[in-house]
């Protein structure tokens, strides 16, 4: 298929989900495709969480033998491999070499962790994944990113049967803090190898910096911000946020409040709740 088409076709069910969901609506109309659009956002936010655990962990169990060999122009990348994650460190020289592995089946722990230290050419999921971090890192300006003090970048990348779904996602270098800023996310098709990337869209997801404190009083239940101009959807970088920082933040739960759904992540659960607003007005007597 012509990729010009298939982009078309690719952004089209976005385009037919927000017309759906476009003021004045009635509830019917948005319980026919809410459904749809939390599993869709749950299952990539899934993905997504292994990829960044992955790398999390991956990192902290390879990083302190790595940093001792100062090696030149070393990048990682995680991704899944079957029942496997995997994060790799590699010199990003002309022809890559893969310097450090871990990977983890089953729980993604620094005790679960395989680590091996030997040089190997990457697989072609790795070249493709080298290839696309370094593209990403192309299309980075300040059109979806701003710099502050104290956040990080970090690129994750799930795969799709058109190609790449990557995103930008934030972490804030102090634990006593949940940063949500700098989101991002960047549609590219490719071949089947996953090169040969064409970008087809570039999205920034958050337009403000939001900052809560990791650790609330006791009598706080739900942390409550708005998408006022939007649907209340979690962005995927929001869900896979609360998930990392699970350990760290103390409030039960995190809601997305917006014109057409509400959002809410129980975190004792892992569960996402999306509710139609006029069934959340219903049921909490707005």
């Amino acid at each position: 298929m012509n990729k010009a088409l298939l982009a078309i076709l690719l952004l089209f069910p976005v385009a037919v989900m927000r017309a759906q969901t476009a003021a004045p609506v009635n509830e019917d109309s948005l319980n026919a495709v809410r459904d749809m659009i939390r599993d869709s956002i749950e299952k990539e936010a899934a993905a997504l969480y292994i990829v960044e655990r992955a790398a999390w962990v991956g990192t902290d169990v390879l990083w302190p033998t790595l940093s001792k060999q100062q090696l030149p122009y070393l990048g990682y990348v995680s991704y899944i491999n079957g029942k496997s994650a995997v994060c790799i460190f590699f010199q990003a020289d002309a022809k890559p070499m893969v310097v450090a592995t871990a990977s983890f089946v089953g729980k993604i722990t620094e005790e679960n962790a395989k680590i091996s230290f030997d040089r190997r050419k990457p697989t072609t999921l790795e070249i493709a994944l080298i290839q696309l971090r370094t593209r990403v890192k192309e299309e980075i300006d300040s059109s979806i990113v701003k710099k502050y003090k104290g956040i990080n970048l970090n690129l994750s990348y799930v795969r799709k049967k058109w190609g790449w779904h990557a995103y930008i996602l934030s972490a804030s270098t102090d634990f006593k803090q949940v940063i949500f800023v700098n989101d991002a996310s960047l549609k590219f098709l490719s071949n089947k190898k996953g090169t040969e990337l064409v970008l087809i869209s570039k999205t920034k997801l958050h337009n403000s910096l939001l900052s809560y404190q990791a650790q609330l009083d006791s009598n706080v239940s739900t942390i409550v911000h708005s998408h006022v101009l939007d649907e209340g959807l979690f962005t995927v970088p929001e869900l896979v946020t609360l998930r990392l920082y699970k350990d760290f933040y103390n409030w039960p739960r995190f809601s997305v409040i917006g014109k057409n759904y509400y959002s809410m992540y129980n975190k004792e659960k892992d569960y996402y709740l999306l509710l139609t607003r006029i069934a959340f007005d219903r049921i909490y007597g707005r």
